[in-house]
Parts: structure tokens; C-alpha cells; sequence
């Protein structure tokens, strides 16, 4: 397998955090089966006994690197657990975003993975992290849904499915967003929405979508519909 020198992690990098970030890279482009743990090594400039050292095996290391991911999404979604405000959650569709651009291996990761076979074990656990990570930004949006019910009346759905709908919106088209922006700037020639613009954007019409809702149920009920 070919290494990229210009890929290769610098070594200042502390020895557990070097390796996850070779192995990260390395599982995004060439896949799971295909990267060993010489090439992890490699990739991080240490020895395959080192790495050996730190994960007991190949498989132990990717559990790892999704592990890291569950720990950066809880660190994004804590202030919206405590403040389901549209400006929290303006700030938490940019810090996301943030994070995508500054770290794309890993959402290639991702893909890769949700791509393979449904037997395939590493898709499994790619799986069950994006799973947690949509119950978690369901249950962040739940306050906000909530609200909105209370104030349409009893009868206007559950709040856990429509705060699902809501968390599927939000992180479906944070990654059309990430695939498209340069896409879009390459075809037409115009430069799209910046991340702050379109993390403001895309909160507003989120919380307009809940307002414009509450506001057809009262409406309804006002004409006995």
C-alpha cells in the first residue's frame, strides 16, 4: 500500500493520539481490510510494536477512532442539552460543520463504512455511533418541540418523532452542505453560503417550521377544523 508523506502525522503528536489520527486516515482511504497495522505504524512514524502497545488489536484501534468521534459530539451537543435556544442551536450546526471541514477523513470514514456490507462488523459499529449520535440530537431538540406542542395543544404528535425529523433534517443537510459547498462554487461559479450564514439560516427555518406549525394548529382549531 502507498504512503503519502505529506499525509503523515507530525511527530510532536503525543503516541495514542498519533496513532488514532494514522489509523483514522488510513481506515477513510483505503478501508478496514485493506490497512494494517504496519501501515498504521507508518502512517504515524512509530513501530507496529508501539502501536501493539497502545491497541491490542486492529479491531480494538477502530473502536477506538470511534470512539474519539462519540467524545467530540457529546463536547458539541452539551450546550445544546442545556439551552435548546435557536442561538444554541445555530452555534451547534457550525461548531458540527466546524469540525466536518476541519476533519474530513472522518466523515469519508463514515461513508465508507455505512457503504459496506450490512454483515460487515466495522459497519456495525459505524452504525451504532451515528445511531447515538441521532438520539442524542433528538433528545437536545426535544425541549424545543416540546414547547411548540404545549403551546399548539394536546394532539399535535409525538414530540420524540417529530424532534427525530427535526435531528435527521439537521445532520442530513449539514453533509449535503459539506459535499456541495465547494461543488456548487466549482459549477456555477458563485461562492456559496458561508458556515455562519448558513448555520443561522438553517436555524431559523428550523425553528420557523415549528412556529409555522403551532401557528396552522391554532388556526385550525379557531375554525373548528
Amino acid at each position: 500500500m502507498s504512503d503519502h508523506h505529506s499525509d503523515v502525522v507530525a511527530p510532536e503528536a503525543p503516541g495514542r493520539s498519533r496513532i488514532l489520527e494514522a489509523a483514522k486516515q488510513l481506515f477513510a482511504d483505503e478501508g478496514y481490510g485493506a490497512t494494517s497495522m504496519q501501515d498504521i505504524a507508518r502512517r504515524a512514524g512509530t513501530s507496529k510494536a508501539n502501536v501493539f502497545h497502545h491497541f491490542g488489536s486492529k479491531a480494538e484501534l477502530y473502536k477506538a477512532v470511534l470512539a474519539a468521534v462519540v467524545e467530540i459530539q457529546q463536547r458539541q451537543l452539551a450546550q445544546l442539552q442545556t439551552d435548546s435556544s435557536e442561538d444554541a442551536l445555530t452555534r451547534y450546526i457550525r461548531i458540527e460543520l466546524d469540525d466536518m471541514f476541519s476533519d474530513p477523513a472522518m466523515v469519508r470514514l463514515f461513508m465508507r463504512q455505512m457503504l459496506s456490507e450490512v454483515q460487515d462488523p466495522q459497519r456495525a459499529q459505524a452504525e451504532d455511533t451515528l445511531v447515538r449520535t441521532l438520539v442524542t440530537v433528538r433528545d437536545s431538540l426535544l425541549p424545543l418541540v416540546r414547547e411548540d406542542n404545549d403551546q399548539a395543544g394536546p394532539g399535535y404528535g409525538d414530540s420524540e418523532q417529530r424532534a427525530l425529523v427535526l435531528a435527521m433534517t439537521l445532520l442530513g443537510t449539514n453533509y449535503v452542505y459539506f459535499q456541495l459547498r465547494d461543488v456548487w462554487a466549482r459549477q456555477t461559479g458563485e461562492a456559496m453560503l458561508d458556515v455562519t450564514d448558513y448555520s443561522r439560516l438553517l436555524a431559523e427555518s428550523l425553528a420557523s417550521t415549528l412556529d409555522s406549525n403551532n401557528g396552522q394548529r391554532q388556526d385550525s382549531g379557531k375554525h373548528g377544523l
